[in-house]
């Protein structure tokens, strides 16, 4: 990392969690400084780079960084193949700019179910749907990138940020959420899921890139949670939401539960920010979600 290099850079800022991650940034920096956000469409007025990774070389201020943050990827719909594209254009771009690690956000859905336990980062893959099998992909095509004395890669397997997933959105919606059963007959019951807020994700990631900056060893993947998964009934009812049942689809996947004592020896979740009621605190603070009582769509 140069002189007066920044610590963290990050690529995909104007999507929906990159917006949350950029509020909670500018109400607490992390320690290295304030990270250099750009997006292939950036919002005029924010100060946000205009860069498109598949399309040109990284903003010349990228240059030197300790890390580069890559939350750009496609979600949902056509164009998933986009995202192992993505991510080898990540790698050359920061090998290209002198960047010393790259954090590859990839996501839970590449273990597919987790019925009992936790999956831990060296379990088989078997994602159930096309969005966790073209992340699988994605990854696959991030390794095939890294080359001999270029950038560093951890491959950031996150867990549902509250607010920005579908949940986050019916919690914007209004009063009532309405989720899958998937409890035993006559005992309804929601998903499962392992979960992270936005501002502790905001924190982590700072916190990483400080460990690369520093020149810590940084594994090659990490499972990015709070230790404890929670319903998702318990993230609805934090939020002040009534909550009905819904026969559950045929697919529909009851339970993803991540093993996190990696990221707990590295970068730990805080007890504070591990509860329902924590992640709803961060997720209407960054703008995810109104406060319980609120209603409409979060700014």
């Amino acid at each position: 990392m140069a002189a007066g290099a920044p610590v963290m850079a990050v690529a995909g800022a104007g999507g929906r969690l990159g917006r949350l991650l950029a509020a909670a940034w500018a109400a607490l920096p992390p320690e290295g400084g304030a990270p250099l956000l750009s997006a292939r469409r950036p919002p005029p007025g924010e100060g946000i780079a205009e860069w498109d990774l598949l399309a040109g070389p990284p903003p010349a201020s990228f240059a030197g960084a300790a890390a580069l943050v890559v939350l750009a990827g496609v979600t949902a719909g056509p164009g998933l193949e986009r995202n192992a594209a993505l991510a080898g254009a990540a790698l050359a771009a920061a090998a290209t700019a002198g960047i010393g690690r790259v954090f590859q956000l990839s996501s839970a859905a590449v273990y597919g179910p987790v019925p009992n336990g936790a999956a831990a980062e060296d379990a088989a893959l078997a994602p159930a749907g096309a969005y966790g099998a073209a992340k699988a992909a994605m990854e696959e095509a991030a390794r095939a990138a890294c080359r001999p004395g270029g950038p560093g890669l951890t491959l950031l397997r996150l867990a549902n940020v509250v607010g920005a997933d579908a949940l986050g959105a019916a919690l914007s919606a209004g009063r009532t959420v309405v989720l899958d059963d998937v409890g035993p007959p006559g005992a309804p019951a929601g998903p499962v899921r392992s979960w992270i807020g936005p501002a502790t994700l905001a924190r982590l990631l700072g916190r990483l890139a400080g460990l690369a900056a520093a020149g810590a060893p940084l594994p090659a993947v990490l499972n990015v949670a709070a230790p404890q998964p929670l319903a998702m009934a318990a993230i609805a009812a934090a939020a002040g939401r009534q909550v009905r049942f819904r026969p559950a689809p045929a697919g529909a996947v009851a339970r993803v539960v991540l093993d996190t004592a990696r990221l707990q020896r590295i970068a730990p979740v805080l007890a504070a920010e591990a509860t329902a009621a924590a992640m709803v605190a961060e997720a209407v603070a960054t703008g995810a979600i109104p406060a319980a009582g609120g209603s409409g769509e979060a700014p």
